[in-house]
C-alpha cells in the first residue's frame, strides 16, 4: 500500500508505463513519484497501476521481499515492504523515530491525536534564497540543497512548538536510472520519482526521475514534490508515521481496504504540509506568486486514476488538500486522519 506521490500521466505511449511505485515512508511508508516525489516507507501492497498513470513520489520504504504484505504498485508487481525496526515494539518494518534524550522531546505514535494533528502551529515565514532553476542535474542540486535548510528552519519550529522532536534529514541525488537505498532498490522505469527512506531518514531527488521534460521550468512543481517528500519526513519525526503503519500491519495486510485508507490520509496529509510550505515560499517572495500557484495547481494532476491503487487519493483530494495547507497553514487544518471519509477518498 504505497504512501507517496503519484504523478501526472507521461508523455504517452502504446505501451503501459512501467510500474508506479508509491510511497516509502519509512516503517511502513512508501514512495512518491516525481512530478512530486515518493516517499519510501515500510508497508508492502501488491496492485497494479492502468496506462498513463504517471509518475510517483513516496515516503515508504521497498523491500525486494515483502513479507509485511505486497505494495507492488505497477506492472511488474514490484514488491516493497520495511526494513526498519523500532526498538521495544511493533512489527518489523516500521519507521524510526528519531533519536531523543530521556528529558527531550518524544516522538507521540498516534495519528488524529497526534500533537502535530491537534495544535494550531503555521509554517513560519523563513526566507529562503533560491537559485534560478535551470534543468540541468547540477542545477537542480543546487535548487534542492538552497531549499533544505529553509525546510529545517521551518519544520524545526513547527515541531518545537507541537512538544515534538526534531533532526534533520539527508539529501541524496542517485545518478542514472536505478536508485538504491536502505529500503530497497528502484528505477526510472518503475516511474518513481523521488522518495523518502524512513530507515535513514533521507530524501532521495533522482533528477532522471523529476519529468523535467513535461514540467519545464516550473521551479513550484519541482519545490512542491521536495516539500512533500520533506512532509513524510516531518510524519517520520512526528511518531504518526510509526502509529499508522503499525495500524495498517493489524488489519491484516497492506493491500486490505483499511490500510489502503490510512495510507491515502498519510499521503494527503504530506500534500497538506507541502502546501504549507509553499505559503511560506510565496509570503517570504522566495518563490512568485505564479510559480507557488503551479505547485499547487500540479497536485490536481495527480492522485489515484484508473486501475491504481486507492493508496494516494483522487485527484480532487490530492490537490484540494495541498490548496488547505496553502490557504489556511494551519497544521491542524492537515489533520487528515480526523476527516470524514469522503474527503480521503
Amino acid at each position: 500500500m504505497p504512501p507517496g506521490y503519484r504523478g501526472p500521466a507521461p508523455p504517452r505511449k502504446r505501451t503501459n508505463p512501467a510500474a508506479i511505485i508509491i510511497p516509502l515512508v519509512c516503517g511502513f511508508l512508501l514512495l512518491i513519484v516525481m512530478p512530486m516525489g515518493i516517499a519510501l516507507s515500510t508497508l508492502a501492497s501488491e496492485t497494479s497501476t492502468s496506462a498513463g498513470s504517471g509518475y510517483d513520489y513516496s515516503t515508504y520504504e521497498y523491500r525486494e521481499t515483502g513479507d509485511l504484505g505486497d505494495t507492488a504498485t505497477g506492472e511488474n508487481d514490484t514488491e516493497y515492504g520495511g526494513t526498519t525496526t523500532e526498538s521495544g515494539s511493533g512489527p518489523s518494518g516500521t519507521a524510526t523515530s528519531p533519536t531523543t534524550s530521556a528529558t527531550g522531546p518524544r516522538p507521540v505514535r498516534k495519528t488524529a491525536d497526534n500533537p502535530l494533528a491537534m495544535t494550531a502551529v503555521p509554517v513560519p515565514d523563513v526566507q529562503c534564497d533560491l537559485p534560478e532553476w535551470r534543468t540541468n542535474p547540477q542545477a537542480s542540486q543546487r535548487f534542492f540543497r538552497a531549499a533544505l535548510p529553509c525546510l529545517n528552519e521551518a519544520w524545526s519550529s513547527v515541531l518545537s512548538q507541537a512538544g515534538l522532536p526534531f533532526e534533520p534529514p539527508e539529501l541524496v541525488f542517485p545518478s542514472g536510472g536505478n536508485w538504491s537505498s536502505p529500503c530497497g532498490s528502484v528505477s526510472k522505469s518503475e516511474n518513481v520519482s523521488a522518495f523518502y527512506c524512513g530507515s535513514n531518514r533521507t530524501i532521495y531527488m533522482p533528477f532522471a526521475g523529476l519529468q523535467t521534460d513535461v514540467y519545464g521550468n516550473q521551479p513550484g512543481v519541482y519545490l512542491g514534490v521536495f516539500a512533500h517528500e520533506y512532509g513524510h519526513h516531518v510524519q517520520n519525526l512526528s511518531g504518526i508515521m510509526v502509529a499508522w503503519q503499525n495500524e495498517a500491519y493489524e488489519t491484516g495486510g497492506y493491500e486490505t481496504p483499511e490500510a489502503l485508507a490510512l495510507s491515502r490520509r498519510s499521503e494527503l496529509q504530506a500534500q497538506c504540509f507541502a502546501g504549507q510550505y509553499l505559503a511560506s515560499a510565496e509570503r517570504t517572495n522566495s518563490l512568485g506568486t505564479q510559480a507557488a500557484w503551479n505547485g499547487i495547481q500540479d497536485g490536481y494532476n495527480r492522485g489515484d486514476r484508473g486501475n491504481q491503487p486507492r493508496d494516494h487519493g483522487s485527484p480532487q483530494h490530492y490537490g484540494s488538500w495541498m490548496e488547505t495547507g496553502y490557504k489556511r497553514n494551519n497544521t491542524s487544518e492537515c489533520n487528515t486522519w480526523a476527516a470524514d471519509a469522503s474527503d480521503v477518498s
